[in-house]
């Protein structure tokens, strides 16, 4: 049986251990930034990429998708369970006031359809686009606040077939919100045509379900939603 000094010494060292790892994941959360969560989306993306096209059969390049849209998020990077109350806390929907998120989009370009691929000609050209964020909220049925309201832009790289955008954000507002994105791929010289415009219609919820026993998966035709406490 240990004694009140061992109880002691042992009750010490686990308060530092966590204190510790509560420490680590506050300096971990502060110091990711929106570039390191799009690399992040980035390297698995390139690797989901590479097995689809090692496998590609001319049946997979159907003649009507040149491009789409998917959503990510929202995504509190060192989000965990709740061994204590520092945060950010699982789940990543549940934001409170002033904690920091982010909602990623990828642009995909067809690397099968057509020929040359939509992939090839649009990113050759290096081609503008545009991605609009738009948030209401949801319990007062109104346009949500200016913090979640965000237009991103950029150009598609040469060679690359997919353009990352990510908007961070630090909601100020309590309420439920649902977050709408659509995107606009311009011609040269910022033009209307091609007539490439789009919305997100697949999201990838990053939380799994507690009861359903779930994994983090795609939902479609769901827009993104997202709760921000005080």
């Amino acid at each position: 049986m240990p004694s009140a000094t061992q109880t002691r010494s042992a009750q010490r060292e686990m308060t530092v251990k966590r204190d510790s790892v509560e420490t680590q994941s506050a300096d971990m959360t502060q110091e990711i930034s929106a570039e390191d969560v799009r690399l992040e989306i980035e390297a698995r993306l390139k690797s989901a990429l590479e097995e689809a096209m090692s496998k590609a059969r001319q049946e997979v390049a159907e003649p009507y998708p040149w491009w789409n849209l998917y959503a990510i998020g929202p995504i509190q990077p060192g989000a965990r369970m709740a061994g204590s109350f520092a945060g950010p806390l699982l789940p990543h929907q549940v934001i409170r006031v002033n904690e920091q998120a982010y909602v990623a989009t990828i642009l995909l370009l067809n690397p099968f359809y057509p020929v040359p691929s939509a992939a090839e000609l649009i990113s050759t050209f290096a081609l503008p686009y545009e991605v609009n964020y738009t948030t209401g909220n949801l319990t007062l049925w109104a346009p949500g606040p200016a913090e979640l309201q965000h237009t991103g832009s950029g150009s598609f790289i040469p060679g690359l077939p997919f353009a990352i955008d990510v908007f961070t954000f630090r909601a100020q507002t309590e309420g439920l919100y649902e977050m709408n994105i659509s995107a606009r791929i311009y011609g040269c010289g910022q033009t209307g045509a091609p007539p490439f415009s789009g919305f997100a219609r697949a999201v990838v919820d990053v939380d799994p379900d507690l009861f359903m026993f779930s994994a983090p998966g795609m939902q479609v035709d769901q827009p993104i939603r997202f709760q921000v406490y005080r």
